[in-house]
């Protein structure tokens, strides 16, 4: 299983568990997506689970602000998680 990690603007991050073709957002007790402020944050509720590879996704505005073209796909980077 891979844990994605999806930054947004304002210090947030969610986190998606993918398994294969199979994914979804980890949610709160409220079955909303669970938000953290901070990767190691992320890092220290995740710290009981083995992930195959962890990787961090953001999209980029600021282009698009600018009145540049947006990029097609957002910005992906493995992360040494362990």
């Amino acid at each position: 299983m891979d844990l994605l990690i999806k930054s947004l603007e304002g210090n947030t991050y969610l986190a998606e568990q993918r398994d294969g073709s199979r994914s979804h957002l980890v949610l709160d007790k409220h079955n909303k997506p669970l938000r953290f402020q901070s990767i190691s944050s992320m890092r220290e509720h995740f710290s009981d689970q083995d992930f195959e590879q962890v990787w961090l996704e953001h999209e980029n505005a600021y282009d698009e602000m600018c009145g540049m073209q947006a990029p097609a796909e957002p910005l992906l980077m493995p992360l040494r998680w362990k």
